[in-house]
C-alpha cells in the first residue's frame, strides 16, 4: 500500500497547552487526572493509560508489529512503511514525513527528531503552535528488571543507554528554537533527565503561568 502524502500542518493548537505522553515506565504510578485541563498527544503505547488523548503518535513501523493495537481516534504516523508494509489498522491515519536530524524541522509537512517518537512529537506540536509542552513518562532509562515501556514485559535492549543517550542529545538542540518560538517546556517525570527543562508534578505543570 502507497503512503498517503504528507499533510501539511497549520497552527491549530495555537497558544494551548500540550501534554505528551512517551510511554516510559513511571507512566504505570502516575496520576493523570489533571490531563483534562490539557491536549494530549499519546505516544505509542501510552494510550493504553489515557484513552482521551487526542492523538496517537508513533515514528516507527515496529509499533504496530509489536504490541496490540486498539486505539480508535486520530493517529499520526511518522513512517511511510507502516502503510508499505500495509501494518496501518485504520483508513483515518495521517502521514507526516521524518526530516532533518536536529533543531525543529521547518517544513510543515515534516518532523524532527529520528531519534524518538517523542522528539519528533515535540517538533510536531511546534509547528501547531502549542505555548506549553508537559512531557510525562519520559523517563529515558530501563525501569525495574530493565522494563522499556508502561504496561509490557519487553526487555530494553542493550544498547538502550547508547539510545536514550542520542535521544537527549537530539532534544538539547531543541532548546534554542523552541525557546525562540517561546513554547514552554515542562519535565512532569518523577526522574528529570533533561535539567535544562524545569521539573514538577504533572498538577503543578498544567498550572504554571496560569495565575
Amino acid at each position: 500500500m502507497k503512503a498517503p502524502k504528507p499533510y501539511y500542518f497549520h497552527s491549530w493548537w495555537a497558544g494551548q497547552e500540550v501534554a505528551i505522553l512517551a510511554s516510559g515506565p513511571s507512566l504505570e504510578v502516575t496520576d493523570l487526572s489533571p490531563l483534562r485541563a490539557v491536549r494530549v498527544a499519546a505516544i505509542n503505547t501510552s494510550y493504553y493509560y489515557y484513552d482521551k488523548a487526542d492523538f496517537v503518535f508513533t515514528g516507527g513501523y515496529q509499533f504496530f508489529e509489536r504490541h496490540p493495537y486498539n486505539w480508535g481516534g486520530p493517529l499520526i504516523i511518522a513512517d511511510k512503511r507502516a502503510w508499505q508494509k500495509d501494518l496501518v489498522p485504520c483508513k483515518h491515519a495521517t502521514f507526516v514525513a521524518p526530516g532533518r536530524h536536529d533543531g525543529l524541522e521547518p517544513r510543515r509537512d515534516h518532523v524532527s527528531g529520528r531519534w524518538s517518537s517523542v522528539n519528533q512529537c515535540i517538533s510536531l506540536m511546534a509547528h501547531c503552535g502549542v505555548s506549553k509542552i508537559i512531557l510525562v513518562g519520559l523517563d529515558l532509562s530501563p525501569g525495574d528488571g530493565r522494563q522499556r515501556r508502561a504496561g509490557h514485559d519487553e526487555i530494553d535492549t542493550p544498547d538502550a543507554e547508547e539510545r536514550y543517550g542520542r535521544m537527549l542529545g537530539n532534544l538539547k538542540t531543541m532548546i534554542k528554537p523552541l525557546a525562540e518560538r517561546k513554547i514552554k517546556v515542562i519535565n512532569a517525570t518523577p526522574v528529570n533527565k533533561t535539567p535544562w527543562w524545569p521539573s514538577m508534578t504533572l498538577r503543578e505543570a498544567i498550572d504554571y503561568g496560569r495565575d
